[in-house]
């Protein structure tokens, strides 16, 4: 057996800590745009569905027809959220998922129909990964020709920046709608409503708009009237929910083809057995994020104003991250020029503090600096540090932080 002795002597490995700093302890989660944990309520709704009813929901037998009655009751709670209609609601294994059916999808469609020209597709400098890596996968193999628009100094992308690019090749635009490094919030109806014009004045069903709203719901209302998008991408695993299980919305009239095979679940588009505990639990926490989203937006806001403030005070070489646009409260995006931002962050993990220096879909082996941050901020790329709140966090435990973070960075 080896003795903890053992590991004590191991020496460091690039991006890690000790193996004793890993020892159980109380921590301060500062990193719930990475990640939420599992509402017990939400959790407790889910039990059945491993044990007493874990029968598939496309089997015929009475048996299955309680997995099948909760999968539908799901989706229709989804659609009442969305205010849409339970056909458009499809259940996938998580945001990545979803917003690839969403984008090769739309595009598959389009290939099928034409194999002659190059549909265009419009995105941003600063999406998710599972947007912009199957945006430049595609451009690189020579399916699409790629436009990514680049950030305004406040992080936001203007409807004029979208209006300049738009062309009779442009098939598909996608944007994020809360920004999961930054919290800045993208005007996305001001988007959509260029998108409309475009269409209507070319006759044309082309661009489909996509969003990717993984961010929002505990914080910012989503609805498919209020964002005017014809697909939308959630992820359980940001608004309390289970890991693993995520939402495309995607509206009837949009084409679209499947791109995987295996089945006729969820309209084709996500074939497979459907994973009914984790449905369950999504459509609970995204009832849940909507019931608790005015009081807690108030709550985080208080928090977020409280740290903003402290950074702002007695960190004096630092700056905040479009701290003067539209922004849910959640996220705070903080830049201490000079310093290197994963050491910053391992010396946080030291102290209990956990938080992250770019997105969690990325790693530190890839890179070492926000792609986001640097599509705006370039200077800022390597010294960011995303600190983001979540139904947990307290007033005193913002208060260690911004000590910890006084001695390491002053």
């Amino acid at each position: 057996m080896i003795s903890m002795a053992f590991f004590e002597k191991v020496g460091k490995v690039r991006g890690s800590i000790p193996f004793m700093k890993f020892l159980p302890r109380k921590t301060i989660h500062l990193d719930h745009a990475s990640t939420t944990p599992l509402d017990l309520e939400v959790f407790e709704s889910m039990k059945p569905y491993f044990t007493e009813k874990f029968h598939n929901p496309s089997a015929l037998y009475d048996d299955a027809r309680g997995a099948r009655i909760a999968v539908d009751g799901a989706r229709e709670s989804v659609a009442r959220y969305l205010s849409c209609r339970p056909e458009e609601v499809i259940f996938t294994s998580g945001g990545t998922e979803s917003s690839n059916i969403a984008l090769r999808g739309v595009l598959q469609a389009i290939w099928t129909q034409d194999r002659t020209n190059i549909p265009h597709v419009i995105t941003t400098a600063f999406e998710h990964p599972a947007t912009l890596e199957v945006c430049s996968y595609l451009e690189q193999k020579g399916w699409i020709s790629l436009t990514l628009l680049v950030p305004n100094d406040n992080g936001v992308v203007t409807p004029e920046m979208l209006e300049k690019e738009l062309t009779e090749e442009t098939a598909l635009v996608s944007c994020i709608h809360t920004h999961n490094e930054t919290g800045i919030i993208q005007p996305i109806r001001a988007l959509s409503r260029k998108i409309q014009k475009f269409k209507k004045e070319a006759k044309s069903i082309y661009p489909v708009f996509h969003v990717d709203a993984s961010q929002s719901p505990c914080y910012v209302k989503v609805q498919k009237e209020s964002l005017g998008a014809d697909l939308i991408t959630l992820d359980s695993s940001k608004f309390y929910g289970p890991k693993g299980v995520g939402v495309l919305f995607c509206k009837s009239s949009v084409p679209i083809e499947g791109v995987y095979q295996g089945g006729g679940q969820e309209k084709g588009l996500r074939p497979g057995t459907e994973n009914v505990p984790g449905i369950v639990g999504l459509a609970k926490a995204l009832d849940k994020a909507e019931q608790l989203r005015e009081s807690e937006s108030e709550r985080v806001q208080e928090i977020h104003d409280f740290f903003v403030q402290g950074v702002q005070g007695q960190i004096l070489e630092s700056s905040i991250h479009g701290i003067k646009g539209e922004k849910s409260p959640h996220i705070v995006n903080v830049c201490f020029p000079g310093v290197d931002s994963e050491f910053l962050t391992i010396q946080l993990a030291s102290s209990g503090i956990n938080v992250s220096f770019m997105t969690a879909c990325r790693t530190a082996g890839e890179e070492s600096e926000s792609h986001s941050i640097k599509s705006f901020n370039p200077e800022c790329a390597r010294s960011s540090i995303r600190f983001s709140f979540g139904r947990g966090t307290k007033i005193f435990e913002i208060k260690k932080v911004l000590k910890v973070l006084k001695n390491l960075v002053s």
